[in-house]
């Protein structure tokens, strides 16, 4: 696992009336859902990037009317996959 570091100015931070975790949770469930509507992360690896349940990360998306469903028949396929090893560690 890789660990990025961002700064975030002071004036910033007080624009946003966030807390700095409050703000990173923001920043990675922002991008977590940028890519997996650009088709980059499926729905599972786009969860687990921001930390949330897929449940949680699809409401989020749905928030944000960003389509959950949207896969080709390939896409689709890995993402039951991904949904059927994700079901298997949880058991």
């Amino acid at each position: 696992m890789q660990t990025l570091t961002i700064q975030v100015d002071d004036d910033v931070l007080s624009a946003t009336k966030m807390s700095i975790k409050e703000l990173g949770n923001s920043m990675l469930a922002t991008f977590a859902a940028l890519l997996f509507k650009a088709r980059q992360l499926t729905l599972v690896q786009s969860a687990h990037l921001c930390k949330m349940n897929i449940y949680d990360f699809m409401a989020y998306l749905k928030q944000h009317d960003i389509p959950v469903i949207n896969y080709s028949p390939k896409e689709l396929a890995k993402e039951l996959l991904d949904l059927k090893e994700e079901h298997a560690h949880h058991m």
